[in-house]
């Protein structure tokens, strides 16, 4: 069923997407690396080939592989103004992405969003009733994409200012499901914006994890009751560790309607996200 949903979200998109530079798994049709990103994202979400994190609920793969996907299609790809002000494309077609280059993006987006969420309590997000993965995920295809693309230190920080600036996801999506199927896909949509617009040193929300007004772990963080409500040290605390790796599942456990809602960490670690 999941499937046909996200059959229906690309019938409804290429109906008017203009033709791109990047695949659709499945598709003839090629779009922009944005569209490609929601689109291949939303058939991962229907085939459950999703990996589950335990501290910070989000599935990465779901987020960070389409983000990469699409980014490496555009790496070489570039547009730039023309004397007379005519806007031009540029293409070095010979040059591909490596697989390491492909992993070792994919591991930094892995990190990240853990990070990002345990810092803010992870689950904690799920009884204020935000959908988390969408939340978390932003940050982590952010900082995955600026990865494969080689953006600098500087240019990676707007980046994930820019997607954190996006995220949202409410849980109220599980009632009517099919808009639920593509909130994970946003969250990677919006990294992906974040390192595109960053790339040309367009800038983004710096320090967006440390501001202690309109930040990151600042906003999501209100009225959670605990002492202190975040702890920005967790997002860099032992990185590379791996503690924090043990959390991962490969493959997400069923994902089941939270009904009734959560009130407690118990109800929480009893769900299937």
């Amino acid at each position: 069923m999941t499937a046909l949903w996200s059959e229906k979200a690309a019938d409804a998109i290429l109906d008017y997407e203009p033709e791109g530079q990047c695949n659709v798994i499945g598709y003839e049709e090629k779009v922009g690396p944005l569209t490609a990103t929601v689109l291949n994202d939303a058939f991962i979400q229907a085939a459950e080939l999703n990996d589950y994190h335990s501290i910070a609920p989000l599935n990465s793969a779901s987020v960070v592989l389409p983000a990469l996907l699409g980014a490496a299609q555009v790496k070489h790809m570039s547009r730039r103004r023309s004397q007379n002000g005519d806007g031009h494309q540029s293409q070095e077609s010979t040059r591909t992405v490596s697989g390491l280059e492909f992993l070792i993006a994919a591991v930094v987006g892995f990190e990240t969003g853990p990070r990002s969420g345990s810092a803010m309590h992870g689950a904690d997000l799920l009884l204020r009733e935000w959908h988390c993965g969408p939340v978390f995920g932003c940050p982590a295809a952010a900082a995955a994409s600026s990865r494969l693309l080689g953006l600098s230190v500087d240019n990676t920080e707007s980046a994930i200012g820019i997607a954190c600036t996006q995220a949202w996801g409410l849980m109220a999506a599980q009632y009517e499901w099919m808009v639920k199927r593509v909130q994970h896909p946003f969250a990677a949509r919006n990294g992906l914006f974040g390192a595109l617009l960053a790339r040309n040193d367009y800038v983004g929300i710096k320090k967006v994890f440390e501001r202690s007004y309109g930040g990151f772990l600042s906003m999501f963080s209100q009225g959670n009751g605990n002492t202190p409500q975040h702890d920005v040290r967790k997002v860099i605390q032992g990185l590379g560790d791996v503690e924090l790796r043990r959390g991962y599942a490969p493959v997400a456990p069923y994902w089941l309607p939270l009904w009734p809602p959560p009130q407690s960490g118990r109800d929480l670690r009893q769900l299937r996200l």
